[in-house]
């Protein structure tokens, strides 16, 4: 009897050391609480992170497209102002002087007008001017054709009684061309010319000629033509 009696007191004792005190209960709601604090608080330090991040990359975003989109003013600055979109230089008095913006985007216009219009094919062209070393005069005419880039043209008058020419058109409507003619002398002459085109306002074409002889004395010239 006193076996188990022993055994029971023990087995109490061991029950009430398993037991958690409320003092032990108190210590332990803070550790809670806590832990609890540090998950939200790494959780809301990510979203932190994650909304800076995005800003961050919003803008480099917003930098690269302001880089990206030229204005009239990151062309050529410094050396430009609200009046000059390229200051060649100064006058003794301080004024500046060069390509104003009105006759920049003029250029430009007409640069887009030739890149998008220019076709000599079907077109008549006369001579206005020519060196006095040139054999083309005011009673020479061409008959241009063009198919893509490849020109050609044949041409007669004057001393010219009869000449062909064959180049190459870029997108502006340069002419690279080699020539080759019969004169009055019934000479064979050839020859290279590069021809710049000039748009008329009322649209039609006159071509800027610089040409050298490559038979004869191998004499430079220009010459300008017009579209008839």
């Amino acid at each position: 009897m006193s076996f188990f009696l022993d055994m029971h007191q023990r087995c109490g004792v061991g029950h009430e050391r398993m037991r958690v005190s409320p003092k032990d209960r108190a210590n332990s709601e803070p550790r809670s609480v806590a832990t609890r604090n540090e998950v939200e608080g790494d959780a809301q330090s990510d979203k932190m992170k994650d909304t800076q991040e995005r800003k961050r990359k919003n803008a480099e975003m917003r930098k690269a497209e302001k880089k990206n989109s030229k204005t009239k003013n990151d062309v050529f600055n410094p050396d430009q102002d609200d009046n000059f979109f390229y200051i060649a230089g100064y006058t003794s008095g301080g004024a500046p002087f060069g390509v104003t913006w009105e006759e920049y985007e003029r250029d430009i216009k007409e640069e887009q007008l030739m890149k998008q219009t220019i076709n000599y094919n079907n077109k008549i062209f006369k001579p206005l001017t020519n060196t006095q070393n040139g054999e083309t005069s005011e009673e020479t005419t061409f008959h241009y054709k063009q198919e893509g880039s490849l020109l050609t043209a044949t041409y007669s008058g004057g001393k010219i009684k009869c000449g062909h020419l064959i180049g190459i058109v870029d997108t502006f409507g340069n002419i690279d061309m080699r020539y080759h003619q019969i004169n009055s002398n019934n000479e064979l002459m050839t020859g290279i010319c590069k021809s710049i085109p000039e748009v008329l306002p009322n649209g039609k074409l006159r071509l800027h000629e610089t040409w050298q002889w490559t038979s004869g004395d191998h004499s430079k010239g220009t010459s300008i033509i017009e579209e008839v």
